[in-house]
């Protein structure tokens, strides 16, 4: 597997879903061994923040990474993307505190991929291997990881509302041509919990323009409906996607997540690359 990056630069803003506050991202080619990292931009500072299991500092409703006192969050819809098309080079500037949540999806960066182009070098990715099983529980949630060939997702959610109950789906990675099977799945909430988030700071950013919203009764209240079926489960497996690639490169196993999310998922690789259970072909 070779190493790869965009072949041009690409730039999207919006409002930020917790935060409601406006930002701006620019994604720009890295050279191979560059690996994937924030520069987060202040007219008196400039922060470089790897995009690592490291430097993650929070994980209420998202996935929050810093250093030296400066944070960016919900970084997973992003990370996610350019793990599912193969990109493990690319420095991310950001000007804000949050990355825009867009449509709630990871289309729109995934339309820019495709329009940017990727390079492929010549230099090989490091690769985990999962050499045994290993896994990892929390009351009713659950995540392991076994030996595969490929990087292949099992994902199983339940939720009490009608409208989603229970959904599993299984993906594999297989690059740009599937990467659209799970980029255009949106963030998902419920009509009873809004209040509730507001109370604590959360979603100030949010509409039905970039979220699907279940009533109690389990219907969409968005006019547009839902874009697939199953997209609940689509968008889990995409934050899966983006929180397992702060291993910080591309993993050879086969996933098994039950009511998985972001608090539970960095708990799970914390405990795992404490492991004998992987190598790391480079």
């Amino acid at each position: 597997m070779k190493q790869k990056s965009l072949k041009k630069e690409i730039y999207v803003e919006g409002v930020g879903l917790h935060t409601g506050k406006w930002a701006e991202v620019w994604i720009k080619p890295a050279p191979p061994n560059s690996g994937i990292y924030f520069v987060k931009k202040k007219p008196a500072k400039t922060t470089v923040i790897p995009a690592d299991i490291n430097h993650i500092v929070k994980a209420y409703y998202s996935t929050t990474i810093g250093k030296d006192g400066e944070t960016i969050s919900t970084v997973e819809h992003l990370l996610g993307v350019l793990n599912l098309v193969g990109i493990n080079n690319a420095e991310i500037v950001i000007k804000g505190d949050e990355v825009p949540i867009l449509d709630g999806s990871g289309m729109p960066i995934l339309e820019k991929i495709k329009s940017a182009g990727i390079e492929e070098f010549e230099a090989e990715a490091p690769v985990l291997m999962v050499l045994e099983e290993f896994s990892y529980t929390e009351k009713d949630k659950k995540l392991s990881v076994s030996p595969s060939n490929t990087f292949r997702i099992l994902c199983e959610i339940e939720f009490p509302n009608p409208g989603i109950k229970k959904q599993v789906l299984s993906f594999s990675m297989d690059g740009l041509g599937a990467a659209g099977e799970i980029a255009g799945a949106r963030t998902f909430g419920f009509v009873n919990e809004i209040p509730i988030q507001r109370e604590k700071g959360l979603i100030k950013g949010g509409s039905l323009s970039n979220a699907v919203v279940f009533d109690e009764n389990g219907n969409v209240i968005n006019k547009e409906g839902l874009r697939y079926e199953n997209e609940p489960v689509r968008h889990k497996i995409l934050d899966l996607i983006g929180d397992f690639s702060l291993i910080g490169c591309h993993v050879f196993g086969e996933v098994r997540a039950r009511k998985s999310g972001h608090s539970f998922n960095h708990k799970f690789l914390r405990e795992f690359l404490k492991s004998n259970c992987y190598r790391i072909k480079r």
